[in-house]
C-alpha cells in the first residue's frame, strides 16, 4: 500500500512510508544531486530506478555544494555553468526560460545570471529536507512514519516536484503523464517511479490545502 500524507494539526503532518518506498525516496535526491552539479558536461546521467518498488534502488554518493567554486560544479554563475544549463535539458525544465519572447532573450539571460545560484540553492535545501526527514522517522509494523512542519511540508513538495519533472525529462515525456503504463514498454520500471512521484506530489498538495 503507498504511503500517505495527512495533517494532524496547525502546523503538523505525519508522513507514513513502506520500507520500499523509502529506499526509493532515499535513492533518487542523490540523484537529482548529481544531476544538478555534473547533468551538463554532456553526458546524460542515469537514472537508477528500481524494476518494482519492492526492490532497492542502488544510490549515488552524495556530492558537496554545488557553489564550491573549486568543485566547478553548475551554479557557480560564470559562463561554464550557463553552456551546461543550454545543453541538459533536465535543467533547461528545472530552470526554465522567464522570458519567452526572442526580443526577450538578454532579459531572460539576466535574470538566469542573477537568480540561478538561488534558485539551486533552494532546489538543493528541499533535497536536504527530504534525506533529513527521511533519516529520523521511526519505523512500526513494517510502516516508517515521521512527523514534519509546514516548511518542511513545503520543501518535499519543491523536492518531489523536481524529481517528477526530471525524471520525466530523461522518459522523454513532454506532455501530462496519465499514469497508463505498457507493461512491454521498456521504460515501465521508471514510469512507475514517475506515476508514484506524482502521485505522492497530489497527496501533500491535498494534506497541505486541508483545513484544521
Amino acid at each position: 500500500m503507498p504511503g500517505t500524507v495527512k495533517r494532524i494539526g496547525r502546523d503538523r503532518y505525519r508522513l507514513r512510508l513502506s520500507p520500499e518506498e523509502m529506499t526509493l525516496l532515499r535513492s533518487l535526491p542523490d540523484q537529482l544531486r548529481i544531476v544538478l552539479a555534473d547533468a551538463g558536461t554532456g553526458d546524460e546521467s542515469p537514472w537508477d530506478v528500481p524494476d518494482d518498488l519492492s526492490k532497492p534502488s542502488p544510490g549515488e554518493g552524495q556530492l558537496g555544494p554545488l557553489t564550491d567554486p573549486d568543485r566547478g560544479g553548475a551554479g557557480t554563475g560564470d559562463e561554464a555553468s550557463e553552456d551546461r544549463a543550454a545543453r541538459d535539458p533536465i535543467l533547461n525544465r528545472l530552470f526554465p526560460q522567464a522570458y519567452l519572447d526572442a526580443e526577450d532573450v538578454e532579459r531572460d539571460e539576466e535574470f538566469h545570471r542573477l537568480m540561478r545560484n538561488d534558485l539551486l540553492k533552494e532546489k538543493l535545501t528541499n533535497l536536504d529536507v527530504v534525506t533529513d526527514t527521511l533519516e529520523r522517522g521511526t519505523m512500526s509494523l513494517r510502516r516508517w512514519s515521521v512527523e514534519i512542519n509546514e516548511d518542511e511540508a513545503s520543501a518535499w513538495l519543491g523536492a518531489l516536484n523536481d524529481l517528477r519533472l526530471a525524471l520525466g525529462v530523461r522518459l522523454g515525456i513532454t506532455e501530462d503523464f496519465d499514469g497508463d503504463i505498457d507493461p512491454a514498454d521498456p521504460r515501465a520500471p521508471a514510469l512507475h517511479v514517475l506515476s508514484y512521484l506524482g502521485w505522492l506530489e497530489e497527496n501533500l498538495v491535498e494534506a497541505l490545502s486541508s483545513g484544521w
